[in-house]
């Protein structure tokens, strides 16, 4: 996640947009048939070969999603490196070379929410062989003037996030804690699931590596080509108040032959708030 504008208990991850929809219940329902192991997509009743899709989720439970997890440095359950760079553009190469080394995988589609977007975007321009089509979910650093410090709120949220880490389970039972930790993240925020919150406390609270991403995206932006073969799109919601449109959605950053969305009654976390609307512009982007 970027630097937040407002403080939350919790920061935004995908979850599993791609391929499923979570329902405000927490159930996941299918967006379509899944793609059998064999690596083929089965779609209208036709076969054929399927491009892996890496999903890189938000700073506070940032990791990448390939049958088997390979996330960041000290997000989920990746040990945090003290050696290893914590730019965007270092960790896009980072994960690349894990894919590569751990599941073979050289070529991929990207979806990518808040620094996952960001990080989507940076391997996009940095290694244009391995990338199949981006898909940024509002995308952190696309905003007019780079951060110099830590915003304050970051601090906020973590602390509340580790003050209720061990009875995270029954706060978020209680709907004005949510309200507290999500309304400022989404606002839909009474219609996600308790085991959303959870989730989303729970890695804010247990991430080692937050206040290296974070600090790791000071004085930078994304501001580098990206070759036209590669399709781009970027999905903003009408009331994300992490990554305002008055100065963190800054068009003339993105590429120009990006597919620019803006999602109505959506926040920070397009796949918390529109996973349909989600999964049908990641599909036309990938084109299947």
């Amino acid at each position: 996640m970027p630097p937040p504008r407002a403080a939350a208990s919790g920061a935004p991850h995908v979850q599993s947009c791609h391929l499923h929809r979570r329902s405000a219940e927490g159930r996941t329902a299918p967006a379509h048939r899944r793609q059998p192991r064999t690596g083929t997509d089965v779609r209208a009743g036709q076969t054929q070969p399927a491009q892996p899709a890496l999903r890189f989720r938000g700073r506070s439970s940032c990791r990448l999603l390939l049958q088997q997890p390979a996330g960041l440095p000290g997000h989920g359950e990746t040990p945090m490196d003290p050696a290893q760079a914590m730019d965007p553009q270092s960790l896009a190469l980072l994960l690349r070379d894990s894919v590569s080394a751990n599941h073979g995988v050289d070529e991929f589609h990207l979806v990518g929410n808040s620094l996952g977007g960001w990080i989507s975007l940076e391997l996009a321009s940095l290694a244009p062989q391995n990338v199949k089509s981006v898909t940024g979910l509002a995308p952190a650093g696309l905003w007019l003037a780079p951060y110099s410090a830590r915003y304050p709120g970051t601090a906020v949220a973590k602390a509340l996030a580790r003050a209720i880490k061990v009875v995270a389970p029954l706060v978020v039972d209680i709907e004005l804690a949510r309200k507290v930790g999500f309304a400022d993240v989404s606002p839909r925020w009474k219609e996600l699931s308790k085991e959303i919150c959870l989730d989303a406390t729970m890695a804010m609270a247990t991430s080692a590596g937050y206040y290296p991403a974070w600090d790791g995206m000071l004085k930078k932006r994304f501001d580098s080509p990206i070759s036209s073969d590669i399709p781009v799109t970027i999905i903003f919601g009408d009331s994300d108040k992490t990554l305002p449109a008055r100065d963190c959605q800054e068009r003339t950053l993105a590429p120009s032959h990006a597919q620019w969305h803006v999602f109505e009654s959506c926040g920070h976390a397009p796949m918390w708030d529109s996973p349909q609307l989600c999964v049908e512009r990641i599909f036309e982007t990938v084109g299947v």
